[in-house]
C-alpha cells in the first residue's frame, strides 16, 4: 500500500471538506491514488463509481486493490448490474453510458461518490455523454483531469456544473459574469478570458485545486528536452517539395500517381506525413525516412537505456515495432510487459493513464496539434517517484514540423496553426 505524499494529503482533506470538487493537479502527481483515498474516507454504503476511459480500467481496478484491499471491484462493461444489491467500487468506461439499460441501471441509486477520471471528456456542454454523466445521482462528486482547459476558461462550465450545479446553473450566465464576450464574425460571439483575473481565480478557488511538479516536487529530477533537428534524405526532400509547392487540391506526383488535398489541415498533415515516413502516403516511390534512419542511430548507441518512443501515425508506430519489437499501443491493440526495454504507439492511445517512468528516453517521432494530448503524452514519462533525469526528443524535419511543435510550446489553437501555416509559408 503506497502513504500518500503531503501534498496529496492536503488535496485529500480539502476535497473532504467538499460535496463537488476538480482535482486538476498537473499529470503525473498521483490523482487516482488520492481520489480512491478520499473515497475511502467519505463513503458510507460503500458505492463508489469511478467513469474513466476504458484503457485505464485495469489501473484503476489494481489500484484500488492495492490501496482499499478486502472491498469488492465489478467493472460495469455495459452489463445493467444491480446496483441496490451490491456494493463496493463499480469501474465503468465512459462509453458504457451509450446503453439505455446500463443507464437506467446507474440512475437507479445514489452512489456514494462519482469520480469521473480525464473529466476534461465532459467539458463540451452540448454532448450526449456530458448529459449522461451529470444526470448520475451521488452524495459527492470529483473531477480528475490534468487538462481542465485547453485555452478558453469556458471550457471550465461544464465540470463546475458537474460537481455544483446550484453554484452554477447556467452557461451564459457564467461566461457573461465573468468572462470577456466579443462581437465575433463567424460566430456570433467570441469568448475570451477572464474579465479579472484575479476575481476569476477566487471563484474557483473552493473548487478546484491545481498544482505543478515545480510547487509540489521540487525535487524531482530534471526534463531534459531536445528539439533535434532531422535532415530528410534526398528523395524524402524532392517529394516534400514537390507537394509543398503546389497549390492546387490534386498534386501530381514525379512516378505519375496523383495524391488528393482536401483542405489547409489535410496539406499540413500530409507535409508532416512526408517529414516522418513518405510510405504513409499511397504510390509515392519514397520508403526511406531521415528520422527512422536517425531512430536506428540512437538505438544502436543507446541499446541498454529504455527508450518510449511516440507518434501520430498508427502505421509508423506498427512499422517501428515490426523494427525493434518492445511493446506498441495504438488504438485497438495494447501489448505491454511488466519491464519493457523498448515501447512504440500513438499519442492518442498512449496520452491517457499509462506510466512510462521505467523510460530514459522519449522520442517524438513527430508533433500532435493538441496542446492537451501532447501534454498528456510527455507527462507519461514524467511523474513523480522517478529518480534521475528525462530526456524528451522532439524530431524535426521542416517548416511543417517546427511549426506544430512551437504551436505545442506556446498553446496555440488549432485555429491558430492553420492561420501561421496559411500565412506564412
Amino acid at each position: 500500500m503506497k502513504t500518500p505524499y503531503l501534498f496529496q494529503r492536503q488535496a485529500i482533506e480539502t476535497i473532504r471538506r467538499t460535496h463537488g470538487f476538480i482535482l486538476a493537479d498537473e499529470c503525473g502527481l498521483g490523482k487516482t491514488l488520492t481520489a480512491i483515498e478520499v473515497c475511502k474516507q467519505v463513503r458510507t454504503h460503500t458505492r463508489v463509481l469511478i467513469i474513466a476511459p476504458p484503457a485505464l480500467l485495469p489501473q484503476w481496478r489494481l489500484e484500488i486493490e492495492e490501496q482499499d484491499p478486502g472491498v469488492p471491484v465489478a467493472v460495469v462493461n455495459r452489463m445493467p448490474l444491480n446496483f441496490q444489491d451490491l456494493h463496493g467500487y463499480f469501474l465503468m468506461s465512459i462509453y458504457d453510458l451509450s446503453s439505455a439499460l446500463v443507464r437506467e441501471a446507474v440512475y437507479s441509486v445514489v452512489f456514494d461518490i462519482l469520480v469521473v477520471d480525464e473529466a476534461h471528456r465532459i467539458k463540451n456542454r452540448k454532448t450526449k455523454t456530458a448529459g449522461w454523466v451529470k444526470k448520475i445521482s451521488a452524495a459527492r462528486r470529483l473531477c480528475l483531469t490534468g487538462t481542465p482547459m485547453e485555452k478558453n476558461p469556458a471550457d471550465l462550465w461544464s465540470l463546475l456544473n458537474f460537481i455544483s450545479p446550484d453554484d452554477f446553473p447556467a452557461y451564459w450566465n457564467f461566461v457573461i459574469r465573468h468572462l470577456v464576450v466579443t462581437a465575433g464574425y463567424f460566430e456570433r460571439y467570441v469568448v475570451g478570458g477572464p474579465k479579472d483575473p484575479a476575481a476569476f481565480g477566487q471563484l474557483l478557488q473552493p473548487f478546484m485545486l491545481r498544482r505543478t511538479k515545480a510547487e509540489v516536487a521540487p525535487e524531482l529530477p530534471e526534463k531534459i528536452v531536445i528539439e533535434q533537428r532531422v535532415d530528410m534524405l534526398p528523395k524524402q526532400q524532392k517529394l516534400y517539395d514537390t507537394i509543398r509547392r503546389q497549390k492546387d487540391i490534386i498534386v501530381t506526383l514525379e512516378n505519375g500517381s496523383q495524391l488528393l488535398i482536401g483542405n489547409a489541415l489535410t496539406l499540413l498533415t500530409r507535409l508532416q506525413q512526408v517529414a516522418t515516413w513518405p510510405a504513409l502516403l499511397e504510390e509515392t516511390g519514397v520508403e526511406g525516412s531521415g528520422k527512422l534512419d536517425w531512430l536506428a542511430g540512437f538505438v544502436a548507441d543507446h541499446e541498454d537505456e529504455p527508450i518510449v518512443v511516440f507518434t501520430r501515425f498508427r502505421a509508423v508506430a506498427e512499422h517501428v515495432h515490426s523494427i525493434y519489437g518492445g511493446d506498441i499501443v495504438i488504438g485497438g491493440r495494447r501489448e505491454i510487459t511488466e519491464n519493457p526495454k523498448f515501447c512504440v504507439g500513438t499519442i492518442d492511445a498512449m496520452g491517457e493513464g499509462l506510466n512510462f517512468q521505467w523510460a530514459k528516453h522519449a522520442i517524438f517521432m513527430d508533433s500532435h496539434w493538441s496542446t492537451i494530448k501532447m501534454t498528456q503524452a510527455i507527462d507519461r514519462i514524467h511523474r513523480i517517484n522517478i529518480t534521475e533525469p528525462k530526456n524528451i526528443y522532439f524530431l524535426w524535419s521542416t517548416y511543417e514540423d517546427k511549426l506544430v511543435l512551437d504551436a505545442f510550446n506556446n498553446k496555440m489553437s488549432e485555429t491558430e496553426l492553420v492561420y501561421y501555416f496559411l500565412h506564412e509559408s
